[in-house]
């Protein structure tokens, strides 16, 4: 994963994200209310975009709609709209990308945003599931699931597997398994999960097993993610 300043950066898939501290406030002393405002009304003014924006994105106006700055990369702003918090976007937030300066804004898109940490070049993430037969809590060696997030023409991801890091706690066993990623142009083909060891230190028992592939953390076997960890 990428760290920058012991900071975990997170994104919405890809090769460039945010530091994760950023997405309750937002980054400081970037862009004011004024200018955010200015360049909402600017692009809602825009035939070209105010259809969408104002039904997908902005449907609460250019003054109420909540906001606050991830990333800035030159003139590029990458906003998280709707309510954001330490965890990520809640129900119905966005991340919306805006270019220029006030009195020449365009939009740069922006969509739903399924958060995971930023990985290093050379790996891609893969997601842990729950295997055909079910976890084995008794073994150092269960078999779980995997399947890979992103295009991959319905390979069998086993051969490009990493050696995947796990992070135990008292109540929580956390799992980062990431592969090779395919190179060239690949088709979304679908492929049901791969069953693999996973060598742990001492069996699951009754911790929960956590997939590392999301930010934060899901509980392998459930959609949601997972309570905050107890303090030990």
């Amino acid at each position: 994963m990428q760290v920058v300043d012991g900071d975990v950066q997170v994104g919405c898939g890809g090769a460039t994200g945010w530091a994760a501290s950023v997405m309750t406030a937002g980054r400081p002393g970037v862009l004011t209310q004024a200018q955010v405002e200015d360049a909402f009304t600017s692009l809602l003014a825009d035939a070209k975009y105010q259809g969408e924006l104002s039904r997908s994105f902005l449907e609460d106006g250019a003054s109420a709609t909540r906001w606050r700055v991830l990333r800035v990369d030159g003139d590029t702003y990458t906003l998280g709209l709707g309510r954001w918090t330490a965890r990520g976007p809640g129900n119905g937030a966005t991340v919306f990308e805006i270019q220029g300066y006030p009195g020449s804004w365009t939009w740069a898109g922006g969509g739903a945003c399924h958060l995971a940490p930023v990985l290093a070049s050379g790996h891609e993430w893969m997601a842990v599931t729950a295997p055909t037969v079910g976890l084995d809590r008794t073994s150092t060696e269960p078999e779980v699931g995997l399947s890979e997030g992103a295009c991959s023409s319905g390979r069998d991801p086993r051969p490009y597997l990493h050696t995947p890091v796990v992070r135990e706690t008292r109540t929580t066993v956390t799992v980062f398994w990431t592969a090779t990623p395919p190179e060239g142009i690949q088709d979304c083909v679908g492929r049901a999960p791969v069953d693999v060891s996973l060598h742990l230190p001492s069996p699951l028992g009754e911790r929960m097993l956590l997939d590392g592939s999301t930010y934060p953390p899901t509980r392998v076997g459930r959609t949601s993610p997972s309570p905050p960890e107890p303090a030990h």
